[in-house]
């Protein structure tokens, strides 16, 4: 195994690694490089597109919706990418918010995969579309949106690539036989016949996925299998106890079919559908509208294709004078001068970064050290284990300490962990609590970025402000009772 490892001569110190072969692999990194052209996320989206969906519909949502590490990975990350031939980058920079005390600092972990450019490199597709055409899907345009993702996702797809159509209602019907996707026309015509009616049978629908993916693991082996739920709703026919569901899933999974889960609209069942995928080693997204459309079938559409790390687990260890406040997002496992954090599986085209809140006994400076290291497994049967370590010390972090890439990611942080606070309070109908954290959420933003026209900055904010609006309805109609 080989590693890169560059230091620049001026600036903080950055190591960088990345690896040359997929196996069972740690990287270690420990401080910044420069920032690479920004990609698509290629992780979980379904925390940020159902919080907008809600702030739109004037609704207040509920708290397990709200996840922060989803709305800080959504948009583009400029982080490094790994090299041609390299399998995962990891990255280590620093930024002091402001106002500081000087004794506190942002670090941000950064991982990316590699974004094929050329699909003829991507393993063979062994696909399910599993869709539900209930009768709820003809409501609020949800089954048009279906199809307009499917056609783009569908254009993405190579001639050889095998796939199947399972449409779900009151039973499962094949609407499309698995088979070689060729031009493509066959799939289109079996995405447009597509009506909606009827119960919600998502658990025969999910098994005659997976038996259509099974007929062709023998003959393609190596190839990524996968099937895509897409739902609106719950199960009301059939097996609707969420517990068999996921166990019968697990069992596929265990076989190697991965399975990545898709959310319309507003009342599906997100814990059932979070737990799938995270057991099935996919994605879990909700779609919501156009730009989310855009986001998960064609910006990410690798995600939904190809695995490039399983079984992630991220270390990190520092010097004695320091201590982590919080990791955003996430709660890790708390060691003697660290933690360790499992992460959900890495997917083509992916950038992810962990925040991580620090502080040093004294003013951070030449003492102080932090050593990350991410261990992963490759493929499906690989258990070689392989570990690379290097420290570093940490920049003298002052007012002049800025990294905009990682303060615009914490600033993010703070606004989602304010929208997860408010929601959590909502829901025991304390308002003016709730209303509390939006405020000093959006007012850490506008002392970070008084005047910013980011988009990403700006689309988290004015959620932030609609979830306000709704909350002061709800205080006044409280105060006149």
């Amino acid at each position: 195994m080989t590693t890169d490892r560059r230091f620049p001569h001026n600036g903080p110190t950055a190591v960088l690694f990345r690896l040359r072969r997929p196996v069972l692999t740690a990287l270690t990194a420990l401080a910044t490089v420069a920032s690479a052209p920004a990609q698509a996320g290629g992780v979980d989206t379904v925390g940020r597109a159902a919080a907008k969906k809600f702030a739109n519909l004037g609704r207040l949502p509920d708290p397990n919706t709200i996840v922060v590490a989803d709305m800080v990975n959504y948009h583009r990350h400029g982080i490094p990418l790994p090299r041609a031939g390299q399998q995962v980058a990891l990255d280590l920079r620093w930024d002091v918010p402001i106002p500081s005390n000087y004794r506190e600092g942002v670090l941000q972990i950064g991982l990316s995969t590699p974004r094929v450019h050329d699909a003829a490199h991507l393993a063979p597709l062994n696909l399910a579309l599993v869709i539900d055409r209930s009768g709820s899907m003809g409501e609020a345009e949800k089954m048009t949106r279906v199809k307009q993702a499917l056609r783009s996702f569908v254009k993405r797809l190579r001639p050889t690539d095998r796939l199947s159509i399972v449409a779900y209602s009151t039973e499962a019907d094949i609407v499309c036989p698995t088979g070689p996707v060729g031009d493509g026309a066959a799939v289109l015509h079996a995405i447009e016949s597509l009506r909606p009616d009827g119960n919600t049978n998502l658990h025969a629908g999910l098994m005659c996925g997976y038996e259509q993916v099974a007929k062709n693991r023998a003959e393609l082996g190596d190839a990524a299998h996968r099937v895509i739920l897409m739902t609106d709703g719950l199960a009301n026919r059939g097996c609707t106890d969420p517990n068999r569901i996921a166990t019968d899933s697990q069992v596929h999974n265990k076989a190697g079919v991965d399975l990545s889960t898709i959310g319309f609209g507003t009342d599906f069942n997100h814990a059932l559908l979070d737990r799938l995928a995270k057991a099935g080693r996919g994605t879990f997204h909700f779609v919501a509208d156009d730009e989310d459309i855009e986001k998960v079938f064609v910006a990410e559409s690798q995600s939904l294709m190809g695995m490039v790390a399983r079984d992630v687990v991220l270390r990190l260890e520092h010097s004695t004078d320091l201590e982590v406040l919080h990791v955003y997002g996430h709660e890790p496992i708390r060691t003697k001068n660290g933690f360790r954090l499992p992460l959900d599986n890495f997917n083509y085209g992916m950038t992810r970064v962990v925040l991580v809140k620090i502080r040093c006994a004294k003013n951070l400076g030449e003492t102080s050290k932090v050593r990350a290291e991410l261990e992963y497994r490759a493929t499906k049967n690989d258990e070689t284990r392989s570990t690379i370590r290097a420290e570093s010390k940490a920049p003298a972090l002052t007012a002049g300490t800025i990294d905009h890439e990682v303060r615009k990611n914490f600033t993010i942080a703070v606004m989602a962990r304010g929208l997860h606070r408010m929601a959590k309070c909502a829901k025991s109908k304390r308002f003016a609590e709730a209303d509390g954290y939006l405020q000093r959420a959006l007012q850490y933003a506008r002392e970070q970025y008084p005047d910013s026209e980011d988009h990403d900055l700006v689309s988290v904010r004015r959620m932030l402000e609609k979830y306000q609006r709704v909350l002061k309805s709800r205080i006044e109609v409280y105060r006149d009772l």
